[in-house]
């Protein structure tokens, strides 16, 4: 089994882009895709879409701000590194045990122990998100509270800190179509100023393969809906 404790920086890091990220192993990962086409192509194009949105959220120079990849499963840190090698990640932390809003606190957290000025969240369903988003989303935090990219399913495909918010995780109905819904009152219970971006599309069910960018395509044109067989 991998060791799977990473030790978080006790220097000052500016801002931090934490990056959630699952080993892509058939049957492990999209698995409402998989349904569809098949548990293999479903573990191919997560890969596929996590280098993807890893390659497109560069920062634009060394430093800008620093990418940590939010590992799962715990014991894959080794895979993970291997994975990741070549993308510019600073560090590997494994994710929490537990649902997604105790995953988000506790990688926040992480981050802001580690002295982060700013923090934002992405995961790798949203192939719209990219450099450019992830430098709007750092300059609205410094006058909001939070940013926040909705999802067209009701839920958020980015979210960014400009402090440690564990409240603003918590009551939230995670994987429905009210998670953006219930976050925002929540924010508002808590008073904390909210900048909204535009909304983008996650590609995490069969419908939404219709969504995926062209120029995603291009470079893999084996995922196009039309040749994707189903089972």
């Amino acid at each position: 089994m991998a060791h799977n404790r990473t030790p978080v920086p006790d220097q000052a890091v500016g801002d931090i882009l934490l990056t959630f990220v699952r080993l892509p192993v058939p049957g492990e990962v999209k698995t409402r895709l998989a349904k569809r086409i098949g548990p293999v192509p479903a573990s191919e194009l997560y890969r596929a879409m996590a280098e993807w949105v890893l390659a497109r959220t560069k920062p634009p120079a060394p430093g800008i701000w620093r990418r940590w990849a939010c590992f799962s499963p715990r014991a894959a840190l080794i895979a993970i590194t291997t994975w990741l090698k070549n993308h510019g990640i600073d560090h590997h932390l494994p994710q929490a045990p537990g649902d997604l809003g105790v995953r988000l606190m506790a990688a926040t957290g992480a981050a802001f122990h580690a002295k982060a000025s700013r923090v934002a969240v992405i995961g790798t369903d949203c192939l719209e998100i990219d450099q450019a988003v992830i430098e709007a989303t750092f300059a609205a935090l410094d006058d909001h509270d939070i940013a926040i990219v909705p999802a067209q399913d009701g839920g958020y495909t980015l979210f960014g800190l400009r402090s440690y918010q564990p409240k603003l995780f918590q009551r939230i109905p995670w994987s429905t179509d009210q998670v953006l819904a219930a976050t925002l009152s929540r924010a508002k219970e808590l008073r904390l100023r909210v900048h909204t971006f535009p909304p983008m599309h996650d590609i995490d069910r069969p419908d939404d393969l219709m969504h995926l960018p062209p120029a995603f395509l291009e470079r893999h044109p084996e995922f196009m809906p039309d040749r994707l067989k189903t089972v």
